[in-house]
């Protein structure tokens, strides 16, 4: 005779209930690693805009020449100097998501080796036996 499935209170037999919590799981770590991609891209894009706003208005060379010139009569270099450190605080901000979404995707890692080696309900078990 065949296996009997245990079906549990929706009629859903464990082991589709832990392939579908797998598959989500599963999504779940791709969408983290792909938002960390982001964040880690716009990050280096914002570190290189502060880069570049602090040359415009550090360096002599650069404060002469015909593009510094006509930057300036848009803004003055206070202006360009609160642009820089706006760029560079966006620049910590989206490393913090970087970070923050890599430890989230660990954690997911983690439960889905769990939900693998099938000790997900048994160590839903021993915390309600303790």
């Amino acid at each position: 005779m065949g296996k009997v499935k245990a079906k549990n209170w929706v009629g859903v037999t464990k082991m589709e209930n832990d392939q579908d919590l797998k598959h989500t799981l599963s999504y779940i770590h791709s969408e983290l690693n792909r938002m960390e991609t982001m964040a880690g891209t716009l990050s280096s894009i914002e570190r290189e805009h502060y880069n570049k706003l602090t040359k415009l208005t550090s360096n002599p060379e650069i404060h002469d020449s015909k593009f510094n010139i006509f930057v300036n009569q848009f803004f003055d270099d206070r202006e360009l100097v609160d642009l820089a450190v706006e760029e560079q605080n966006a620049a910590r901000q989206l490393e913090t998501m970087k970070q923050m979404c890599f430890a989230m995707a660990q954690k997911i890692e983690e439960i889905k080796n769990v939900v693998d080696r099938g000790e997900l309900g048994e160590s839903a078990q021993r915390a309600e036996t303790h």
